[in-house]
Parts: structure tokens; C-alpha cells; sequence
């Protein structure tokens, strides 16, 4: 299995029912050293997969010490069948770094949805700097050996940023919005 599967493992587990929610919350708030502190559950999804995934990801990834206990008590809660399958839960130092660099590529995107997302106000006139810039923090980290797993998803991911970049010149909204934003 691999690491992604992993940690959305895990969040099902925790998800599914009150008996493991509690124990998650327990172990959460032992992590933590403000005596305030409260314990958060574990994202599943949301609309945007990629956003989602990158969400569920980070939220682990700064919760790993909860993550693995969780993970490890619930395997030593079971007998039989599937007792070896929830021992394989827990997430070795390696594969947290998996996630780390995976985090990173889906950081790129994050930045670059947030540049230009509000709900306040027009944000088109961001839309191309925001699609240039996704272009070359992907471009970037493909070239980066760290990241040599990902590069044929990093390749048809910037496949499909060329894809939109291109359709914006179908339209002259874009050429507008710059235009009147940056004439202010």
C-alpha cells in the first residue's frame, strides 16, 4: 500500500466510528503540550481532490505522532483476521517523508488556487500569473531529483496548466481584467 493510501487509511478508521474517534482525541491531546489544546479528526474529503488531498496530507503529516499511535493502538485493539492488516496502518519514518515531498508538490498548487480565490472580490486579473506560476514551481521540482517519482504526474499536470493557459486566449475577459486592475 502506499503512503496515501496510508493516511486515508487511517482516516477512515478514524472516521468510522464513535469507539475510534475517542481514542484519536485522547492520544491527540496527550501529544500536545498546550493544556488547551483541542484535538482536531482527521480530514476525509472535499470538492477539489487535489486540494483535498494536499489538506488531508498536511493535517496528518502535522499530527504523525497521533496518526502512528492511533494507528498502533487500534491494531493491538483487534484479534484475529484483521490485526496484521491495522498493524500495517502505522507509517514508518520513510514513508512520512513520502508524504513531506508529496506535500510540497501539492503545496505549489495550493499557492497558487489561494493567489487567486476570494470571496470578496474579482480575482481574474490573477489568473494568469497564478497558472504561470503553478507552471513553474511543477516545472521546477520536476527537474529536482527528490521528486523523480512524480515526474510523469508532474508532466501530465503541467499538461493540463498549458491546457487552461491556452484556453484563456479564447477569451478576452482575462486581457480585461489584467488591464482594467492594473490601469487602477
Amino acid at each position: 500500500m502506499d503512503e496515501i493510501g496510508l493516511v486515508q487509511a487511517i482516516a477512515v478508521k478514524e472516521h468510522s466510528s464513535s469507539k475510534r474517534k475517542t481514542p484519536f482525541t485522547r492520544i491527540q491531546l496527550r501529544h500536545q503540550a498546550d493544556p488547551d489544546a483541542i484535538a482536531k479528526q482527521k480530514i476525509i474529503d472535499m470538492k477539489v481532490q487535489w486540494s483535498s488531498m494536499y489538506a488531508k496530507l498536511d493535517h496528518a503529516h502535522n499530527l504523525k505522532g497521533s496518526v502512528n499511535d492511533f494507528a498502533f493502538e487500534i491494531a493491538m485493539d483487534e484479534v484475529g483476521k484483521k490485526h496484521p492488516k491495522l498493524a500495517k496502518l502505522q507509517l514508518s519514518e520513510a514513508e512520512w517523508k513520502c508524504v513531506d515531498v508529496f506535500l510540497n508538490l501539492l503545496a505549489v498548487a495550493e499557492q497558487a488556487q489561494h493567489r487567486f480565490s476570494s470571496d470578496l472580490k474579482s480575482m481574474l486579473h490573477l489568473a494568469l500569473p497564478a497558472l504561470e506560476s503553478l507552471h513553474t514551481g511543477w516545472t521546477q521540482l520536476a527537474a529536482d531529483p527528490q521528486y523523480t517519482h512524480f515526474t510523469p504526474a508532474i508532466e501530465e499536470a503541467l499538461e493540463k496548466v498549458d491546457e487552461y493557459y491556452q484556453k484563456t486566449s479564447n477569451s478576452d475577459a482575462y486581457t480585461f481584467a489584467m488591464g482594467y486592475f492594473f490601469a487602477d
